[in-house]
């Protein structure tokens, strides 16, 4: 059973430059590959699981759409404007985020505790990153109202690592990767518009002896008017 907040918001500014936040926190945890982790699972439904850990994530993207007038990051997203023909633009983007990992118990469970480390005992773990990524979203115009886009986007950068228990906090630095895309489908019409929205972001944290790819997906239908 997990508890959760998810709040985003895109905002385009000035042509060219998409800004997003976005503000997400999960209570309640289980590790759904268990029987890889703890073969004694193996023939069995249960899940190892904490459903005290918490994950936090507090995130700001920029994206710099290089030739705006070929490419337009608003059309596949809010469907405020239209992308009447076929093009494509390069990205450009900035991203940073803070993530933090808690537990009243240990992060790890404890059967599979002793296989990481000087890190098996950690309760808290906290990222701070800030990427450089860059990509490329391309629009279908199967007419001037039908449309099909995909975005995709891949960074390198550097991150600022916080973990620790009771007793000890271990502060270091180091590198970070991302991964983000955006599928969109849809009819943009004069009066009328529907829209499928998929996104995408892969983020991957790393202490002494643990690696942690976080992914957060969405997905949603768009239906609408225009005034």
């Amino acid at each position: 059973v997990t508890d959760y907040i998810d709040y985003r918001l895109g905002v385009n500014f000035i042509k060219g430059l998409h800004l997003e936040a976005n503000d997400q926190a999960y209570t309640g945890f289980y590790i759904e590959n268990t029987t890889q982790v703890d073969p004694t699972y193996a023939n069995t439904d249960v899940l190892l699981q904490d459903r005290s850990m918490t994950g936090k994530n507090i995130s700001l993207n920029a994206t710099f759409i290089l030739n705006p007038d070929r490419f337009s990051y608003e059309a596949a997203i809010g469907q405020d404007v239209r992308q009447e023909s076929s093009g494509g633009s390069w990205l450009l983007g900035l991203a940073a985020s803070d993530t933090l990992f808690s537990s009243g118990n240990f992060l790890i469970p404890a059967k599979v505790r002793t296989n990481f480390g000087e890190d098996q005992n950690i309760k808290k773990a906290e990222f701070y990153s800030l990427s450089l990524k860059g990509g490329y979203g391309y629009t279908i115009a199967w007419t001037q109202r039908w449309f099909t886009t995909l975005i995709v986007n891949a960074g390198f950068g550097g991150e600022l690592r916080t973990y620790g228990d009771d007793t000890k906090t271990t502060q270091a630095g180091g590198s970070t990767s991302k991964a983000d895309a955006v599928f969109a489908f849809g009819y943009n019409g004069d009066s009328f518009l529907i829209a499928l929205i998929a996104m995408g972001d892969l983020t991957t944290y790393t202490t002494q002896s643990l690696q942690i790819p976080s992914t957060l997906a969405d997905g949603k239908l768009a239906i609408g008017a225009h005034f």
